[in-house]
């Protein structure tokens, strides 16, 4: 059956193939597909654009369940509420951050938007688009052009012909803080600056891990160390940098095993 000659293939296609001879599951690399194309890395033969599908998913904002859009206008519901006995009930529901008004939306100006939601797999959070998102085609040679940039090991589903070449990379070791992709600079400012500040303060103060035995409490420690050190305000909730961990670790993960 393999390779397979086809001209194109689906998102959904290529991740049922690439997960028969891959330790990743089929879901975990529609999500990197997916993920990709938010990232603008693979463009596909999408009848939308990213930012048109980004303005049909806002219009339809209220049909979505588990997402919350936010605008500098509308912060949206919010996300900690007391609670009699003194604790805190924390929404962990994804916010994604898009600028005021539709009209003046660019590729530039939802950018946070898109890497908002290239960590979201469709399926799970956005079912109403997903069929467009997973039904996206690539070729091959798109498909191995993106593996070279990224580093994954070149799977043999699909028959490379005149054209698709890439360099065979040597795939990480798992576990280590090198299976995190190279993330581009950093930006501290703007939509998203709290999450990406928090990771990559555990990436400098963690990179090989969290040794054992270390508290929670002792890695926040850490990580507000981090941020104080680099006038980096305000003071993050302990709920928050959970998720930016959960986030950052959830992509480690899929490129470890990518790349195996």
């Amino acid at each position: 059956m393999f390779p397979i000659s086809a001209d194109k293939l689906s998102f959904l296609k290529i991740a049922d193939y690439w997960s028969q001879e891959s330790r990743a599951s089929q879901d975990e690399l529609l999500a990197e597909l997916e993920g990709a194309w938010w990232r603008g890395q693979i463009t596909g033969n999408s009848a939308k654009t990213r930012l048109q599908v980004l303005r049909r998913m806002y219009e339809s904002r209220h049909d979505l369940q588990y997402v919350v859009f936010v605008t500098p206008n509308d912060p949206g519901p919010q996300t900690e509420t007391a609670l009699a006995d003194g604790g805190v009930d924390v929404d962990l529901t994804p916010r994604i951050s898009v600028p005021n008004e539709t009209d003046d939306w660019t590729e530039d100006s939802c950018n946070d938007a898109f890497e908002e939601l290239a960590q979201l797999p469709s399926q799970q959070y956005f079912r109403l688009f997903s069929h467009s998102i997973c039904y996206i085609e690539l070729t091959p040679e798109e498909f191995f052009r993106w593996l070279a940039t990224r580093g994954f090991e070149v799977p043999k589903f699909w028959k490379r012909t005149e054209g698709t070449g890439v360099t065979q990379t040597s795939p990480l070791g798992s576990g280590s803080s090198n299976d995190l992709p190279n993330p581009p600079a950093v930006n501290f400012t703007g939509r998203g600056a709290m999450k990406r500040a928090i990771q990559t303060a555990f990436k400098a103060r963690f990179p090989n891990g969290v040794p054992d035995g270390t508290t929670s409490q002792g890695r926040d420690d850490a990580i507000y160390d981090w941020l104080r050190g680099n006038n980096i305000r305000p003071k993050p909730h302990p709920r928050t940098i959970q998720r930016a961990i959960q986030d950052l670790t959830k992509v480690s993960r899929v490129v470890a095993k990518c790349r195996q």
